[in-house]
């Protein structure tokens, strides 16, 4: 059970910072959200709102990564260890840089690597 919440908490942190990935770098472009290049002041503030939330999703899902280490084997662990990177990455960056890594898509990756159960792995 531990195996499937991780899997879905994973996956769900990296298609909002895929998706705040893409915003943020202007690879979609929401209609009324940018003003003589850049973005308006109610967007802005709900992208702030949005970096607050992932800055401690990512905290959170990288303890509990750590956590759920240990009571799994085979390519979930794999999965689960690439999650934990590609989020300590997203952090550093959020905090730094205020953008998400390029490593969030990756992270979806590791979410759906940790769904397969050991026995598929052998």
């Amino acid at each position: 059970m531990n195996r499937i919440v991780n899997a879905a908490a994973n996956l769900i942190f990296g298609i909002l910072s895929t998706l705040y990935f893409l915003i943020k770098n202007a690879d979609i472009v929401i209609p009324g959200t940018i003003e003589n290049g850049s973005f308006t002041g109610f967007f802005e503030t709900i992208l702030q709102v949005c970096m607050i939330v992932l800055i401690v999703l990512a905290a959170v899902l990288c303890i509990y990564n750590l956590k759920v280490s240990k009571q799994l084997d085979g390519i979930s662990k794999v999965g689960n260890y690439l999650s934990m990177v590609c989020e300590a990455a997203c952090l550093v960056f959020l905090l730094i840089a205020g953008k998400v890594s390029i490593l969030c898509i990756l992270n979806i990756l590791g979410a759906i690597l940790i769904f397969i159960p050991a026995k598929a792995g052998r």
